[in-house]
């Protein structure tokens, strides 16, 4: 990142001890836990936030946490598709997120 124009402001991981990480895994999540814990993770001067995990089913509720963050959020699913039809000249159905709308 350093090579970019983009500063990271926070980097924030699985903060739970191994013991109850490893009972109840990120990506087993439900949706509305993932909302919390990237509000409660992100960086108030964050302009937009990346959720980078493809097992974390963030995809679902990306508008929910644009919702309450109040900026664009990129998922790594949602960034994926979004290439893929970007290069095969497709519109997606879908417009989850600021970057599926964009």
């Amino acid at each position: 990142m350093k090579e970019t124009d983009y500063e990271i402001l926070s980097f924030v991981g699985d903060k739970r001890p191994l013991e109850e990480a490893s009972k109840n895994y990120m990506w087993h999540q439900p949706p509305e836990e993932i909302i919390d814990y990237v509000a409660n993770n992100y960086h108030p001067d964050a302009e937009c936030m990346l959720c980078p995990c493809t097992a974390w089913r963030t995809f679902e509720v990306v508008d929910k946490i644009e919702e309450r963050l109040g900026i664009p959020v990129v998922t790594a699913n949602q960034a994926t598709i979004w290439k893929v039809f970007r290069e095969l000249h497709i519109e997606p159905v879908a417009k989850v997120g600021t970057l599926m709308r964009s």
